[in-house]
């Protein structure tokens, strides 16, 4: 009785893998595109001097 009560929260564990990993890769591409901005200033910044009040 207990068991076909809860037959349907069988795919729970599924379920919270699914969510784990697409918030992993979700997190990953933010981080990622916020690193490559981020290279991308500093490359900038490395090929020439800034002139004076100059915003990177």
């Amino acid at each position: 009785m207990k068991a076909e009560a809860f037959a349907h929260y069988t795919d729970v564990p599924l379920t919270l893998i699914g969510l784990v990993l697409f918030v992993a890769v979700f997190a990953g591409a933010v981080i990622w595109t916020g690193l490559k901005e981020n290279r991308a200033k500093y490359e900038k910044i490395a090929r020439h001097a800034l002139e004076d009040g100059e915003q990177v």
